[in-house]
């Protein structure tokens, strides 16, 4: 949802991008509450996809909580 967020507020990502360049190409062109949710989620989803960690139960409730106000409801997303 945030990829399609960003891409929606067109921000170029390439197809192959990795989620480290994902991440760079967020901090440099976009404002900085969408780069602090990004790094958080990239973090979250580093740590399941690669580490097999799940975030606790607060910091995926802070999330969640957090991605509507930053990424939601924008350009139809």
């Amino acid at each position: 949802g945030s990829l399609k967020a960003l891409l929606a507020r067109r921000l170029e990502i390439p197809p192959s991008a990795t989620e480290g360049e994902c991440l760079a190409l967020v901090a440099a062109r976009r404002p900085a509450p969408e780069v602090a949710l990004f790094r958080r989620l990239t973090a979250a989803w580093i740590g399941l996809a690669y580490g097999h960690s799940a975030p606790g139960r607060e910091p995926l409730e802070a999330l969640c909580r957090d991605w509507p106000a930053v990424f939601g409801d924008r350009n139809g997303v």
